[in-house]
């Protein structure tokens, strides 16, 4: 689902001048822009159809009960979302993407979902507006973003503005016009491998590590679809490290023993990534380059987003872990955490992959309410559509467009 917001003018386009002449802030429209190019390049790669969405503005009781009948405010309204939803159709089709149209009904959230569950979408991109912007519209798109994560049962495609000057983020690297892009997955793989050490973390359970393939696969497909650069990194730390180098150790434990013992988990942690990078060599086109791959100590909501401004990475790709004990939900401590970080750094957008079995707390409705044209004629690159990205988008009012396996009828 792909947001277009409404009445929202690009910066630079028309868009009023802040106080002081401050440069315009990076907005909503502006991330809108930055995710109806980027469902258009996948749908375009992929030949898959991309449906337009949005929600109808919900209208109080109490407004309705007051407003007089021949105003016909709810229906101008819906025409108005619907115009700006064709516009957009239109610019996509003019990239040879065929595209759909869909005004839903409800709030937000229940009813982006309540369409991915319904036309089996495969992919929820959301414009993501920048933290800087501090508007009441901007910081709705980001609750909804947030919402989407957790809840969306496919994986969300978060996208922020477009950078205008990487350069502005300290230690960032000015990409160069015709550089490839970059795709960056996070992979929690500790226990992975089967190494010998004499303190070695406690292991992953076989879902976890089917679970960073799967992020890995879910970035390899990405990588290829736009023709980007594949990274690769692991984020570790020592358990109880800081503990056992502070006071209250002070004397009872060597050094040297602590230095092994930090020694023995990076192995463990190099022993793990390499032994899923061989488990996926098929699947990414060969072994990525040690150049691309990454194995970085520290916290992975302060690493990731700074490692993604140092090597200029277009698409960040991790995933969500269900909370144990309240099915549905995710824990949104690294995913949620870098969301807030991300839009800060400029270009970098965020995929976001559900682990396999997940189930949106939102049930599955039998129909959702929509406004939409008829369904236009299938892209001529729909045949080639590589597996798992194939069929339509679908642009709507919390900034999302999702591609799915072909499953569109009565749009």
């Amino acid at each position: 689902l792909l947001h277009v917001p409404p009445a929202a003018p690009l910066a630079g386009a028309g868009a009023a001048p802040t106080a002081l002449g401050d440069a315009p802030r990076p907005s909503l429209a502006e991330a809108s822009a930055a995710a109806q190019a980027r469902a258009t390049r996948l749908g375009r790669a992929a030949g898959a159809r991309v449906a337009l969405a949005d929600v109808a503005p919900e209208i109080p009781d109490f407004v309705q009960r007051l407003l007089p009948a021949a105003l016909r405010v709810p229906v101008l309204l819906r025409e108005e979302r619907l115009h700006a939803l064709e516009g957009a159709a239109r610019r996509v089709r003019r990239a040879g993407v065929a595209a759909d149209v869909l005004l839903l009904e409800g709030s937000a959230t229940v009813a982006l979902v309540g369409e991915v569950q319904r036309g089996a979408h495969q992919l929820l991109v959301v414009p993501v507006p920048a933290a800087a912007d501090p508007g009441s519209d901007a910081a709705a798109a980001r609750r909804l973003a947030q919402h989407l994560v957790r809840k969306a049962p496919c994986p969300v495609l978060l996208v922020p503005p477009a950078a205008r000057r990487r350069s502005a983020t300290a230690g960032a690297r000015a990409p160069s016009p015709r550089r490839r892009r970059r795709v960056l997955a996070a992979l929690d793989v500790t226990g992975a491998a089967d190494v010998g050490v004499e303190a070695p973390p406690r292991p992953i359970d076989a879902v976890t590590r089917l679970f960073a393939l799967r992020i890995l696969r879910t970035a390899a497909l990405h990588a290829a679809l736009e023709g980007a650069e594949l990274h690769v990194v692991h984020v570790w730390s020592a358990y109880g490290e800081r503990m056992l180098r502070g006071p209250r150790f002070a004397g009872g434990v060597a050094d040297a023993d602590v230095r092994r013992y930090v020694a023995a988990v990076e192995g463990h942690a190099r022993a793990s990534l390499d032994a899923v990078l061989a488990r996926c060599a098929a699947d990414v086109g060969g072994r990525v380059p040690p150049e691309r791959v990454h194995l970085v100590k520290g916290e992975a909501g302060e690493v990731l987003p700074a490692l993604a401004a140092a090597h200029a990475i277009d698409t960040l790709v991790l995933g969500t872990v269900a909370r144990s004990g309240f099915a549905g939900l995710l824990v949104g401590n690294t995913a949620e955490g870098v969301l807030e970080t991300l839009p800060a750094l400029a270009a970098c957008a965020m995929l976001v992959v559900k682990p396999d079995g997940f189930v949106s707390p939102i049930g599955r409705p039998s129909a959702v309410q929509a406004l939409a044209e008829p369904r236009d004629a299938q892209s001529p690159a729909a045949a080639g559509a590589p597996a798992g990205l194939g069929g339509s988008a679908t642009l709507g009012t919390a900034g999302a467009t999702a591609a799915n396996g072909g499953r569109h009828a009565g749009r």
